[in-house]
């Protein structure tokens, strides 16, 4: 996607429902991240409409809040002291 909006920090796409379902998530340099779903139902779209209009589901599903990774991260470097 060559034409990311102001604000916005990274456009991920996830194709492998392709062609009947196009997954997108957007984080925004706030830290705020949504996720948009678009599902072909069956009628025919590029793939520039689909990553497009997943892309419009996400901008309008972006969360209230940043997620917190705190946890996950202490996880992680729990795991990662018992593996030494």
């Amino acid at each position: 996607m060559s034409d990311i909006p102001e604000g916005v920090e990274s456009v991920m796409y996830l194709r492998d429902g392709w062609p009947d379902v196009v997954v997108c998530k957007v984080k925004m340099q706030t830290e705020h991240v949504g996720i948009g779903v678009f599902r072909s139902r069956g009628v025919k779209f590029s793939p520039a409409n689909m990553d497009h209009l997943a892309f419009k589901d996400a901008m309008s599903n972006i969360g209230l809040r940043a997620p917190d990774y705190t946890e996950l991260h202490d996880h992680l470097a729990k795991l990662k002291a018992e593996s030494k």
